[in-house]
């Protein structure tokens, strides 16, 4: 599929103007300089057109602007939210290493042996049984975060007991240090 990265945006929003320079520096580079048709750098205004004001909602954005970026294949399934800087450089140096092709249902040629083999084992399996995986492995998720919390008790224990300890010598220390210079006053 198509690697789009989307900036959604209002004309009124003060920082949606504020990168409006560098976001569409971006999109001249992917439209005339990067040689890659496979990417889209796009806007959509939320407070406009039907349309847009449609895939705000439906991508639930809340602040603007908001980047999006991945593979928009199956509707947009596997677009994330970008977080990071707004210059162009910023954006150009994560769009060259982040809009690569990705490795999708949609896109094996992307995956690796391995993932192509899991996402093909996936593919095959029903709704019914995919549920069940799904299931499965937020069990073992819940598993893993209670050992972790379990773990984390105890070695919160450990470091409250030494540092106990620590501040019972630290305590001892000083009475020590106080009594010798007590002493050498007296001399």
């Amino acid at each position: 599929g198509k690697m789009v990265f989307i900036k959604f945006f209002a004309p009124y929003c003060p920082h949606c103007n504020e990168m409006a320079k560098a976001w569409n520096e971006l999109a001249m580079y992917y439209n005339e300089e990067s040689g890659r048709d496979d990417v889209l750098i796009g806007s959509i205004d939320c407070t406009n057109s039907p349309h847009g004001k449609n895939l705000c909602a439906k991508f639930k954005i809340m602040g603007l602007p908001t980047l999006m970026f991945g593979d928009a294949s199956y509707s947009g399934v596997y677009l994330e939210e970008y977080g990071g800087g707004k210059t162009f450089g910023e954006l150009k140096a994560f769009a060259l290493e982040a809009l690569l092709p990705q490795c999708t249902p949609g896109n094996l040629d992307a995956c690796s042996s391995d993932d192509r083999n899991a996402m093909q084992t996936y593919m095959a399996m029903s709704y019914g049984q995919l549920n069940a995986k799904i299931e499965s492995t937020v069990q073992k998720l819940q598993e893993l975060d209670e050992a972790f919390s379990i773990r984390f008790k105890e070695l919160q224990k450990v470091y409250d007991g030494n540092l106990l300890e620590k501040e019972l010598q630290n305590t001892e220390t000083r009475r020590n240090i106080k009594l010798i210079k007590e002493v050498m006053a007296l001399k």
